[in-house]
């Protein structure tokens, strides 16, 4: 039996909390029916905190993009930083949206993907003013 390893890249981990924001949304709408909270309201468990159909589809839509910005190979250095940025406010969006458990742990994965290409993308800026 072989063991392949699995190699962790800032696309993996903003993909993973896309998918985690995305599925947030959809329990967020499953959750929601029952209670027949459109827009906003509050889960009766108060397992999930704020929950509503309109922030659940929401929710799904901000992980898509998520996951669409995810793929996108960023050559340029600034857009890599503008793009970590994105990942950051879009995912604290999208984690908003969402139920609170899902939501949050993609969150986590949308804040350290963003950081990660704030990071590659100054460094990728710093030496290109060291090389010209």
């Amino acid at each position: 039996m072989k063991i392949s390893k699995i190699k962790i890249t800032r696309g993996l981990v903003l993909r993973t909390g896309a998918v985690l924001i995305f599925l947030s949304g959809i329990v967020s709408i499953v959750v929601s029916i029952p209670v027949k909270a459109f827009y906003n309201g509050v889960d009766p468990n108060g397992l999930f905190g704020h929950i509503g159909i309109v922030n659940g589809v929401l929710a799904m839509i901000i992980g898509g993009f998520l996951f669409w910005l995810s793929r996108q190979v960023l050559k340029n250095a600034l857009l890599t930083v503008v793009s970590g940025i994105l990942m950051v406010v879009v995912g604290h969006l999208g984690a908003v949206m969402g139920v609170l458990l899902v939501g949050t742990a993609g969150l986590l994965l949308c804040y350290i993907a963003g950081f990660w290409s704030i990071v590659l993308g100054i460094k990728r800026l710093i030496e290109k003013t060291h090389t010209t």
